[in-house]
């Protein structure tokens, strides 16, 4: 009996499938979302970080279409730091607080928006490969794809299920 059980879950464990993304949908005003890495299949984690358990983001659009990305956690604006590129939140309105998004093949892209004084058309809020840091100065060869995944049922549903999926698979190399 113990055996057939084993060889159960070994067969089932080849047949395993990764859990549907849901369907990207533009950011909204007034919504908060996942913000999903396509090319790193992790979330944005932090305000500055991806990982595996996703932020919070709450999304605003001001009158002139920039838009605007809160830390879910403490409430303040993800914002473009001049330190090396980098990420950070200020709790105050200011100009480094406003993004641009774009809708592209592979998902959408973000951008400091040109109301943003770092703006710059080359630069893209992103990753670079084997770094887990979100930087505002990635070029269009990094991983700058985002899925905005509803942060409602759907998106949470989403969210356990692939971290079962990947506990599963984490489970293999012994014997599972």
């Amino acid at each position: 009996v113990f055996l057939t059980s084993l060889c159960s879950l070994t067969a089932w464990a080849a047949e395993r499938e990764a859990p549907t993304v849901p369907a990207n949908s533009a950011p909204v005003s007034g919504q908060e979302y996942y913000l999903y890495n396509v090319e790193s299949q992790l979330f944005l984690s932090s305000y500055n970080t991806i990982g595996e358990s996703p932020l919070r983001v709450p999304v605003t659009v001001n009158d002139e279409g920039a838009y605007l990305f809160q830390n879910g956690v403490s409430g303040n604006y993800i914002a473009a730091d001049p330190n090396y590129g980098a990420v950070t939140t200020y709790s105050q309105m200011i100009d480094r607080n406003y993004w641009s998004v774009a809708n592209g093949e592979s998902g959408y892209t973000i951008q400091c928006s040109p109301l943003n004084k770092y703006y710059n058309e080359t630069n893209f809020f992103g990753t670079l490969e084997g770094n887990t840091k979100v930087k505002y100065t990635c070029s269009s060869e990094d991983r700058i794809h985002w899925l905005f995944i509803p942060a409602d049922e759907s998106g949470e549903r989403f969210v356990a299920e692939l971290k079962l999926y990947r506990a599963l698979n984490a489970l293999d190399g012994w014997g599972f």
